[in-house]
């Protein structure tokens, strides 16, 4: 398979082995079947610098634009939805995983902020967020995952609002 092997940080950082993981894992869809990208890799939310900074110091930011032609940060806005499940604010969340990755890479790839978890969300909280990944200007977007999208009973206008994605 052409491209990296997103392997490149072994021997130099202790998040080697979530780097490496997540490139076996691969994120190998559409891109590597339109061969539009060599290899496409999920990395972890940027807002967890934040949330943790002792935890998450020495994640390999700066590395993984070598590795990678597309990064898909798992922006799940949706878990920080109090047990209630009132709305979230997808905008600021996707604007500033979006903002903060590119940063800490320090250079610009290609972004697909992986969504929310979809068994609280409702109509609005998807349309926002299909709102705010277009306005960060990413390739895509998704909701975490397929199974809880199809429980939802709001699951037609979710495929509806994630569709205007695709264009």
């Amino acid at each position: 398979m052409p491209g990296s092997t997103g392997t490149t940080t072994a021997s130099r950082n202790p998040w080697s082995a979530i780097v490496d993981q997540l490139a076996q894992r691969g994120v190998r869809t559409l891109f590597l079947q339109t061969g539009l990208w060599d290899e496409a890799s999920d990395i972890l939310d940027a807002q967890n610098n934040e949330r943790s900074p002792p935890y998450w110091a020495g994640f390999p930011w700066p590395e993984m634009p070598a590795s990678y032609d597309v990064v898909l940060p798992i922006a799940y806005w949706s878990v920080n939805k109090p047990p209630a499940c009132p709305g979230a604010d997808a905008a600021s969340y996707i604007r500033d995983v979006v903002a903060k990755t590119q940063a800490l890479m320090g250079t610009s790839k290609p972004i697909q902020p992986i969504g929310g978890i979809a068994d609280c969300l409702r109509a609005q909280d998807v349309t926002t967020y299909v709102d705010a990944t277009k306005a960060a200007g990413s390739i895509g977007g998704s909701l975490y995952d397929f199974l809880t999208i199809q429980a939802n009973p709001e699951q037609d206008v979710f495929w509806s609002a994630l569709h205007r994605l695709n264009g």
